[in-house]
């Protein structure tokens, strides 16, 4: 190697250090353990550091020498705690020391020579514990080695190539002349030579590989109930019967790598190995790659340090100069079936899948190892591009409780068998698949996990596989509806069923509905219409239509949905319109004002928003702040879509974007006859979708936008074909048939709905693209960025539901069946909900009853049980794989009880049915038994957990007004108790039709009418008629005066989370690593994310949070919670019941 030498100007800096490098064979033995274990080893080798500046004089005169390492200890940083090697005899190292420490004119501390192996984190003794007992053993492994001594070498960091430190200099001892600076690769392959294990040099001049190839995987188990010794011999014979040429192994040891690596029977079948005899091994679980052949390595961080995959590449030396490389990556990805689990696998699978496809775009790959993957997972990253062996010849569960004792002693979730260990070949490669077999299946059953053995052949010519380009990594969308479809449908049945039951909005409704922006507008922005230079404001609000309105897909049982853009903060606003909705009610009580009432104002949620009811119609009404963008408002259907005004924070840009979709559906769905179309048609659908229990986004199911982007597909789909071959004009019906043809086929767990199908290569682009992830079965993307999925409710249960109700429509409409009867509204038929009831045995029901007496607690407690609704069945799956749990969105009644009803007392159920199970085999009546039992467990523990966290909540559950209760029960029981013909809707409604009473906006701590109530001044006060701010505030310090007994002191108001985060980010005594959020996620409870983290959740939309959603902040040295919202702690400011620091 040349190493330029630098001049002494450039060494003198602090980037330059002064160290002493191991001889190669103590960098080999060290290296991999570092990597993993200590923060500066990919920027350093190991070496002993010195000083960090230059010294020359002096270090000539010294006599070269050696030493050993000989000692294991640490010290505490600020977050941390250092391990390293140590030496005692280090004479001579300080002879090297005091020369510098004179030459520089230091007087500091003195120097402890060491080595270090890693870092464990700070007040973590077992941590710290377990990373001294692995230094221990890398001292075994090198302390018996010299270190000789020859020179002093300079290291410069390279800016240039992140930050790693690089030989500038070096300065001889006295005598010599050998450069000590020799670099051990970190990733070195080993090799027996018949006598003893030696790493062996890089090459890329390997011998081809045979035309037949046996590759294999096998988990040879760590359990520290089953020790390996016992094990370990069973595994060898194991290992040999397999007949591999390349095995891959996992959940490796210490104690196994040793003794597999010193067995003559594995030595002589696989002379090639990725880790040394001699090898500390860097995690508790690794992975071992033994081989016939010759082949060079490397590790990819697939998820952590600690869940690596490595990636072995043979190197074909074939005299053809077309012959491909074959690359094998082994993996062992994260254990667990629940939906967190199988997210962080799947995105492990990503990260290697997209690493060959651009590390190696040429190559033949596989992909072997334990995958984890869950038989009801059904689609995998790598389907893409790979094979699955197991699928192209089957050979039958690799973990099966039912079979194997130790399967059945580890096993920690479902006891189904399961298909975990796989190997995937590439598609289109030189590499056949000609067969597959299990071994370590027989009488001795040495681990939990048979083996699985693929047998590949070379069977395709060099010259044949060199024209096949590696496939493109895109989103997948291959839905293309371009044929017309035979079909007995007609535009006239969907009208006459829609008329029929009174779908379509009637002209006065729609009339009412398009009065709605005009009210709006004058109460909410009049300074909008002030002639320039008059306005008494500088503030600017725009106020538009969004959702089905704005596109003419609304029905009579519609909302009207608006957004309000403006130059102030959203606090401005809100306040801002609650003051002008309050002036507007005071003037209608003296016969003045516009007929708008507030409903309810939503400032606790992820968007907040109003409720509105304007001349007779339920408005929701939300806001965006965009400065900038009200400036150019008149402009705004013309802006492209990467106008520099559109650069808003990730929460107002999504908002914003309800607007901006439908100006841009606006311009698509054209002419107008394909317009017209087209709300035909999404009518329709959406009659279907509700009549079916298919509708509703906070369920899981499709909302109105939702069913608009997938017609929206559809149509441009079919109008763009037919305008290429000239065909007639779609109607209704074309596009009704061809949405049930083309979703009822839809891969949903592999492709993503864009509205836009001119576009969809799109998605496939790094940087623009959209990354799904496991907790998104469902994925409709928005039109405009950022791309964000919108059916992020979806579970997978709710798409396994509409997976078979759009099959069903789908068949029954090529059947020629009418479409009232698609919609279960045939003459004469039970309608669907009653249709749900007899075709489930069982279900899960969920009770609830609120005789509270107030409104407004009992629309917050229902509000908030349907929110939890959506959890509960991502648990259920989770709980019960093989279940379907069928919820229909609505809340059932007994008909008996309703007459009288005053308060909400109903069910929501649950239809409990089986998947279809992937075993080729049908099961015996006691395996099917046990299988049921063990479902009926699962779902039980599930459902009283999910009951003991409702009842748990303080905010919304008050036993002594409140009922909740989740059991299974048959429907013969549901026939028994209720009656299957008594279940009807609840058509509960409330006492004040769902007005929320008037907060004060001067104080949110106001007490609410029925809270002062018990003042015979507060009883005066509110039927006099307030027509003042200040009158308001009189009667309000009236009623509390009144209703005040004693004094007692509160705590303060609770700092927010964005005030905390703020000071955390910005306060330069403080630093943002060394500081946790703990926030709720939707779905897993209370979760963590390091703070330096939470900033780019702003940016990156699909990993947004909420700040209402943060619980507390955390020191993570010591654990200390600083801020807590539902203690009142606050440690940072002071506030509420903390004290500041």
């Amino acid at each position: 190697m040349d190493h330029p030498t630098v001049s002494s100007a450039n060494l003198t800096s602090n980037r330059t250090a002064i160290v002493l490098i191991p001889p190669k064979e103590f960098a080999e033995k060290l290296n991999q353990f570092r990597l993993v274990h200590d923060k500066s080893a990919p920027r350093w080798t190991a070496h002993i550091t010195l000083h960090f500046l230059l010294c020359r004089q002096g270090l000539s005169k010294i006599e070269p020498f050696s030493f050993k390492l000989d000692g294991v200890g640490s010290f505490n940083l600020t977050s941390y705690e250092t391990v390293h090697l140590s030496i005692s005899a280090d004479e001579n190292i300080q002879r090297i020391w005091s020369v510098i420490a004179q030459a520089l004119n230091y007087t500091g501390r003195p120097l402890t020579p060491h080595v270090t192996v890693g870092q464990a984190a700070y007040n973590n003794p077992e941590a710290l514990a377990s990373l001294r007992q692995k230094a221990q053993k890398l001292l075994g492994s090198v302390g018996s080695l010299d270190w000789p001594v020859r020179s002093v070498v300079f290291l410069r960091k390279d800016e240039q190539d992140g930050g790693v430190m690089k030989r500038c200099h070096e300065i001889y001892l006295a005598g010599e002349s050998r450069t000590s600076f020799e670099l051990a690769p970190s990733y070195p392959t080993t090799f027996y030579d018949g006598t003893r294990w030696k790493f062996t040099e890089p090459t890329t001049n390997d011998a081809s590989l045979p035309t037949t190839l046996s590759i294999s995987t096998y988990n040879i188990l760590h359990d520290d109930l089953f020790p390996i010794s016992n094990r370990l011999p069973s595994i060898i014979q194991t290992i040999v019967s397999s007949s591999s040429d390349i095995i891959c192994l996992q959940e490796v040891t210490d104690d196994s790598l040793h003794g597999l690596l010193s067995s003559p029977s594995i030595t002589s079948q696989f002379p090639y190995s990725n880790r040394h005899l001699e090898v500390v091994l860097e995690n508790e679980r690794n992975i071992l790659i033994l081989s016939r052949f010759h082949f060079a390595w490397s590790k990819l961080d697939i998820g952590s340090k600690h869940k690596p995959a490595f990636i072995a590449t043979f190197h074909n030396s074939s005299s053809s100069p077309t012959r491909k490389n074959f690359v094998l990556a082994a993996t062992h990805l994260t254990a667990g079936r629940a939906g967190s689990y199988l997210e962080q696998k799947t995105a492990e699978m990503e990260a290697l899948v997209r690493h060959l496809y651009e590390a190696y775009p040429e190559d033949d790959w596989v992909l072997a190892g334990d995958m984890n993957w869950p038989e009801y997972g059904r689609v995998t990253p790598a389907d893409e591009l790979f094979n699955d062996a197991g699928l192209v010849f089957a050979h039958g569960p690799t973990f099966d409780p039912s079979t194997n004792p130790l399967a059945a002693a580890t096993v920690r979730e479902s006891p189904d068998p399961q298909r975990y260990d796989r190997i995937y070949v590439k598609k289109e490669s030189s590499w056949d698949i000609e067969s597959t077999k299990l071994f370590g299946n027989g009488d001795d059953l040495p681990s939990d996990h048979y083996g699985l053995s693929v047998i590949l052949r070379s069977g395709l010519d060099a010259a044949e596989v060199i024209g096949n380009p590696t496939p493109a990594l895109p989103v997948r969308h291959s839905h293309a509806p371009t044929l017309p479809l035979t079909t007995n449908l007609t535009t006239a049945e969907l009208v006459d069923l829609a008329t029929s039951h009174s779908w379509f909005p009637s002209a006065d409704q729609d009339q009412q509905m398009g009065a709605v922006l005009d009210t709006l507008r004058s109460i909410l922005c009049p300074s909008n219409d002030n002639p320039a230079g008059q306005s008494s404001t500088n503030v600017r609000i725009h106020i538009e239509y969004v959702g089905s309105y704005a596109l003419g897909v609304h029905t009579a049982a519609s909302d009207v949905d608006c957004l309000a853009v403006g130059n102030v903060s959203a606090s401005t606003f809100w306040e801002l319109s609650r003051s002008r909705l309050r002036h507007n009610e005071m003037a209608r009580k003296r016969g003045g004002g516009v007929d708008v009432r507030l409903r309810r104002f939503v400032k606790d949620a992820i968007v907040q928003s109003m409720t509105l009811e304007v001349g007779g119609v339920k408005v929701d009404l939300q806001y965006c702040p965009a400065r900038s963008l009200v400036e150019e408002w008149i402009n705004v259907a013309s802006l492209p879509s990467d106008s520099p005004l559109f650069v808003l924070a990730a929460s107002s840009l999504v908002t914003l974007n309800a607007y901006r979709d439908v100006l841009a559906l606006r311009k698509l769905l054209q002419p107008p006859a394909l317009l017209s179309a087209f709300r035909t048609a999404h009518r329709a659908l959406k009659q279907f979708l509700t009549t079916q229990g298919l509708s509703g986004g906070r369920f899981g199911f499709l909302g109105g936008f939702h069913l608009t982007l997938l017609l929206t597909r559809v149509t441009l789909s079919l109008h763009d074909s037919r305008e290429a071959e000239s065909q007639s004009e779609l109607q209704p019906h074309d596009l009704v048939r061809h949405f049930f043809d083309t979703y009822a086929k839809w891969n949903w767990e592999r492709d993503a709905v864009w509205a836009i199908p001119s576009r969809e290569h799109e998605l496939g682009s790094i940087g623009r693209g959209y990354r799904r992830t496991a907790k998104e079965p469902i994925v409709v993307l928005s039109i405009e960025r950022p791309l964000s999925n919108l059916t992020f409710h979806a579970s997978r249960n709710s798409l396994e539901v509409m997976r078979k109700a759009l099959g069903r429509a789908d068949r029954m409409l090529e059947e020629g069946r009418s479409w009232a009867e698609v919609c279960g509204l045939a003459e004469g038929k039970d309608v669907p909900y009653r249709q749900f009831l007899k075709e489930h045995k069982a279900f899960i029901k969920l009770d609830v009853h609120f005789w509270g007496g107030s409104n407004l607690k009992g629309r917050a407690l229902i509000g908030w049980l349907e929110s939890r609704i959506v959890s509960l069945l991502v648990q259920l799956s989770a709980a019960a794989p093989n279940v379907l749990s069928r919820f229909w969105p609505q809340r059932f009644a007994d008909a008996g009880t309703v007459e009288h009803a005053t308060d909400p007392n109903g069910f929501y159920l649950f239809g409990l049915s089986s998947l279809s199970s992937s075993s080729s085999s049908p099961p015996t009546a006691s395996t099917q038994n046990s299988k049921t039992d063990t479902e009926l467990s699962a779902l039980t523990q599930c459902i009283r957990t999910f009951e003991t966290e409702l009842q748990s909540n303080d905010k919304f559950y008050d036993a002594s007004n409140t009922f909740i209760s989740i059991s299974i029960v048959k429907r013969g029981s549901l026939e028994k108790d209720i009656g299957l013909s008594n279940i009807i809707p609840d058509p509960f409604t409330w006492s004040d039709d769902g007005f929320d009473p008037l907060e004060d906006e001067d104080d949110d701590e106001a007490d609410s009418p029925s809270e002062s109530s018990d003042s015979p001044d507060a009883h005066t006060k509110t039927s006099q008629e307030v027509s003042s701010a200040s009158q308001r505030k009189k009667a309000l310090a009236a009623s509390r005066a009144a209703k005040a007994t004693a004094y007692t002191p509160a705590p303060g108001k609770l700092r927010t989370s964005a005030d905390v985060m703020n000071r955390l980010l910005w306060d330069p005594v403080l630093g943002k690593d060394d500081y946790a959020v703990g926030y709720e996620d939707r779905f897993l409870g209370i979760r963590e994310s390091m703070l330096r983290d939470w900033v780019m959740k702003e940016v990156e939309h699909e990993s947004f949070i909420p700040q209402h959603r943060i619980v507390y902040f955390k020191r993570v040295a010591d654990g200390e919670v600083l801020w807590d919202r539902r203690k009142k702690i606050d440690l940072v400011f002071g506030s509420g019941l903390g004290a500041g620091v």
